[in-house]
C-alpha cells in the first residue's frame, strides 16, 4: 500500500502536490490534531467543483485514512486522495474527449460525404470546402485530398479520414 501511495504521489505533479498542500493547512488550520475531517474533506471538494454527498465523504475518509477507526485525514493521507481523484478525473476527461472527437469525426465525415455512400470524393471535399467560406485555393484543397488518400483510390473512405484527422490534431 505504502508504494502505491508513493507512485500515486510522485505521478502528482509538484505544483498540483503544493496547491493540494496549500488547501490541506487551510483547512486544517483550525484543527487540534492537524488532521482533515469529514466536514473540512466536504469543503474542499466542493471548493474542487464537486458535490459529494455526507456519507460520501466519511465513505473516502474511511477508505483512506489509516486505522479502522479514523475519522480524520492526515497530510499524506489527503495527498493520496487527491492523486487518485485527479488521475481519475483526467482518465475520465481523455475517454470523454476521445469519445467526444470520435463523435465529431463521424459528424464531419457525414458533412462532407454529401452523397452519403461512405466515400468523400474530390468533388465533395471540394465543393465542401469552398462552401466554407474561408478563401481556400484549389491546390490546397489537392493537397488535403492527397494527405488523406491513403490508398491513392482519389477518395477519402472514413478510417483514411480518421487518419487525417489524428494527424492534424
Amino acid at each position: 500500500l505504502c508504494n502505491s501511495i508513493t507512485i500515486l504521489l510522485q505521478s502528482l505533479p509538484e505544483e498540483l502536490k503544493n496547491e493540494c498542500t496549500g488547501a490541506f493547512e487551510v483547512f486544517t488550520k483550525e484543527s487540534t490534531d492537524g488532521k482533515l475531517g469529514a466536514e473540512e474533506l466536504g469543503k474542499v471538494m466542493r471548493m474542487l467543483g464537486q458535490t459529494p454527498s455526507e456519507d460520501e465523504v466519511s465513505e473516502i475518509i474511511k477508505d483512506f485514512a489509516e486505522g479502522w477507526f479514523c475519522d480524520t485525514m492526515a497530510l499524506e493521507e489527503f495527498l493520496d486522495f487527491m492523486a487518485r481523484q485527479l488521475n481519475g478525473a483526467s482518465d475520465k476527461r481523455e475517454e470523454d474527449l476521445s469519445k467526444e472527437f470520435k463523435l465529431l469525426l463521424k459528424e464531419t465525415f457525414r458533412w462532407y460525404d454529401t452523397d452519403a455512400d461512405g466515400i468523400i470524393s474530390w468533388d465533395e471535399l471540394k465543393a465542401r470546402c469552398l462552401n466554407t467560406g474561408e478563401k481556400i485555393e484549389e491546390w490546397e484543397i489537392e493537397e488535403l485530398m492527397k494527405d488523406g488518400d491513403e490508398n491513392m483510390d482519389k477518395r477519402i473512405d472514413f478510417d483514411e479520414w480518421i487518419n487525417m484527422m489524428k494527424e492534424l490534431e
